[in-house]
């Protein structure tokens, strides 16, 4: 989430410090809850702040920002359908070019994190030649019990089983 996040902390940071108009609808409870979900995403909560920015969204249905923020924290809590529902509804309402540039990174973001990339091995059997050609100590047998390790504990935590391999 690297770059964006900063980003998008660096937008609203300045939003709220520099004093700039917030849209009308944005009531000051929107900007506390906005300033509350800030401080909750920055101290490594995001399921937290992701519940304060949707308060703040609901609050504010003027505004983007607190949209674009409920997306972020969703993001950065796993939550990806809220993720991509608030990034549209970022798009959706009166914004920025920079929070419309955001939320549409964002959202192609997901979607290739989201695309499955079709591989022409099965992710058993290449992973099993991988551990075999790797360590040729190995018995086939051995090989082969690795690659079903490895794909199955990747399904269990939804990860791609090549890179659980890799590491």
């Amino acid at each position: 989430m690297g770059w964006a996040v900063r980003f998008v902390g660096v937008v609203v940071a300045a939003t709220l410090s520099a004093g700039m108009p917030v849209p009308a609808a944005a009531s000051e409870t929107a900007q506390a809850l906005l300033r509350d979900g800030v401080a909750a995403y920055r101290a490594g909560a995001p399921a937290r702040a992701f519940q304060v920015f949707a308060a703040a969204a609901a609050k504010a249905p003027g505004d983007a920002l607190p949209a674009l923020w409920a997306g972020s924290a969703a993001a950065a809590s796993g939550q990806w359908d809220s993720a991509r529902d608030y990034f549209r509804e970022a798009l959706r309402r009166p914004h920025t070019p920079v929070e419309g540039r955001l939320a549409e990174a964002w959202l192609m973001r997901l979607e290739a994190l989201n695309t499955r990339i079709p591989g022409s091995v099965d992710p058993q059997l290449g992973i099993a030649a991988l551990a075999y050609a790797s360590n040729p100590r190995l018995t086939r047998s051995q090989a082969t019990w690795l690659g079903q390790a490895v794909e199955a504990a990747a399904g269990r935590e939804a990860l791609d089983p090549w890179l659980l391999a890799a590491v």
